[in-house]
């Protein structure tokens, strides 16, 4: 096959990688465009070693070449468990007192947590609770906090938001 088609074919690859999510097409177009540069200098390839080809480097490239591509494309875009689970609303199954002593039970996403307050409030049976932050295994849950802008110190982001409620404080990308 002439280094044209390859080429095109690597080209098609990266066209349809806007469709497709997480970067799955990117690695068989690197390849495709090796093979291409591969059979540009070498015009009688065979056909059957130029697909081996495209299949070991594409399968190579996106074991490898992928994972760190994902790394540095989407890096701190996504949350941690835990991070996702703050300022999340959660629903009380069993009375949450204010000390410490007395924990209870809230829902979030169909599992079960204990729960503890974290600014000394109560909260009782069916009412909505907000995580404020995750200690272990155990969620402690407050109130709906006071939203306020404030300038973030040493900003890495143009715009944070300062979240702050009875000693619970959050900085937020807004």
């Amino acid at each position: 096959m002439e280094a044209w088609i390859w080429f095109a074919i690597g080209l098609a690859c990266f066209a349809l990688e806007p469709i497709l999510p997480y970067l799955v097409m990117t690695p068989w177009g690197l390849s495709f465009f090796m093979v291409a540069l591969l059979a540009w200098l070498w015009p009688s390839i065979p056909l059957a070693f130029a697909l081996l080809l495209v299949l070991a480097l594409g399968t190579g490239l996106h074991l490898t070449l992928r994972p760190l591509m994902c790394y540095v494309v989407y890096a701190g875009k996504r949350k941690s468990n835990i991070e996702s689970m703050k300022l999340r609303k959660v629903l009380v199954k069993e009375s949450i007192g204010s000390e410490l002593s007395r924990p209870g039970v809230v829902r979030m996403d169909g599992i079960d947590w204990r729960a503890l307050s974290a600014d000394g409030s109560t909260f009782q049976s069916g009412e909505e609770a907000l995580v404020h932050r995750i200690e272990g295994s155990t969620l402690l849950v407050g109130g709906e906090p006071e939203i306020r802008e404030e300038p973030m110190p040493q900003a890495l982001w143009p715009k944070m938001t300062y979240i702050m409620k009875k000693g619970s404080a959050y900085w937020i990308r807004s």
